[in-house]
């Protein structure tokens, strides 16, 4: 019942009074027909009686048809229309995933390797910390871990930064992303409201959320977390040498703020790498999922 209700008010004014005139015609042919029927009217008119009972069912079965024909062109112009939103949808999403890859080539690999190499030298430069804190150690052999672990700080930290070319460069990349990421959540998210089709789930908007708001946060111009590339590079080049050339400074070095400031360029780039990886991963899935209900429509 509730599908005859849907389909007589999808019907337009037009439609819905020639159904009922047709309607109205096939009764009166009805009674007519019975009426000759019992008055043996039609007896030898065997062609007058096939017409009045072709007008007859077509009376019936014309407007029915139309309004079943109206409620399947309705619904395969929604699915069209959906179809398209989510296409769009689609591409946009893949506009944003190409703004990233101006980061990086190869951003499945690349920022996970980031994150890997990262939390290594996170380890072994608190590691070094705790062994240069053991008076017992020579200061030789304390001058050794301190530049090793300088050393691959110094590998991670221009690896990182191979990934993101040039922090100018890259914080004007990474504000159009915002930007259109942005744009992307919010008109996506209407268009396809539109056509009852709900654009993401929240933890991926969260997730990339994250990453826009780290953008925004630092604002165009401003150095990436972990990634103020001149000023880090040239003050643990000046502290290995330094350290190379006495190796009783080493201790010095320990005594001051110099690897919390290298854990905090770590964390920041850390932060900044995950944020990126995780963003990325929740752009490929809202795209796999719009994939699949744009076949599904």
């Amino acid at each position: 019942m509730n599908a005859l209700k849907t389909l007589w008010h999808e019907s337009g004014p037009f439609l819905r009074r020639f159904f009922g005139i047709s309607v109205g015609i096939g009764v009166v042919l009805v009674v007519v027909g019975v009426v000759g029927d019992v008055r043996h009217w039609w007896d030898e008119l065997a062609f007058t009686t096939n017409v009045v009972s072709t007008l007859t069912s077509a009376a019936f079965g014309i407007p029915l048809a139309l309004v079943v024909f109206q409620h399947i062109s309705r619904l395969q112009v929604e699915g069209l229309e959906r179809r398209s939103r989510i296409r769009s949808a689609v591409r946009s999403g893949r506009q944003l995933k190409e703004i990233v890859r101006q980061l990086s080539p190869d951003p499945a690999e690349d920022w996970p390797q980031i994150v890997t190499d990262t939390e290594a030298s996170t380890a072994q430069i608190e590691a070094t910390r705790t062994a240069l804190a053991d008076t017992g150690l020579a200061a030789a052999e304390k001058a050794r871990g301190f530049i090793t672990a300088c050393q691959d700080w110094r590998t991670t930290h221009r690896a990182r930064c191979a990934v993101v070319p040039g922090s100018g460069e890259a914080m004007e990349t990474l504000v159009r992303f915002a930007s259109q990421w942005e744009f992307h959540k919010g008109f996506s998210r209407s268009s396809l409201a539109e056509a009852d089709v709900t654009f993401a789930r929240h933890e991926w908007i969260t997730a990339i959320d994250e990453l826009s708001t780290l953008i925004q946060t630092g604002g165009p111009g401003t150095v990436l977390p972990g990634l103020d590339v001149d000023y880090q590079q040239t003050s643990v080049d000046n502290a290995i040498r330094d350290v190379r050339a006495d190796p009783d400074t080493v201790d010095t070095y320990a005594r001051t703020m110099f690897f919390d400031w290298l854990l905090a360029a770590n964390s920041g780039g850390l932060e900044f790498a995950r944020k990126v990886e995780a963003a990325l991963a929740a752009l490929d899935e809202i795209e796999r999922d719009l994939e699949s209900r744009a076949n599904d429509t």
